[in-house]
């Protein structure tokens, strides 16, 4: 799942449907693996080579070449 919006929830007092969305490109980079059922957030480079593990939520730019797993993933190792 590739995210490429968001609710901004700057004033709690209104329901988040009525606040405005955020918007930043996914960029996915060539040769990049990303696991079934992993998500991709809004503002996310995923680098050339890396590896996106299985249900994994990136919330931050992964490098090339890198592996990274978990919620919210964490780069673990660069990708063989």
């Amino acid at each position: 799942m590739l995210v490429d919006f968001d609710h901004d929830v700057d004033d709690v007092e209104r329901p988040v449907r009525e606040q405005r969305l955020v918007t930043a490109p996914v960029l996915i980079g060539e040769r990049a693996v990303v696991g079934a059922s992993a998500g991709v957030l809004r503002g996310v480079t995923v680098g050339a080579g890396a590896r996106i593990g299985v249900r994994a939520v990136v919330t931050h730019d992964v490098p090339p070449g890198a592996r990274a797993e978990g919620t919210p993933a964490r780069v673990q190792a660069p990708a063989r």
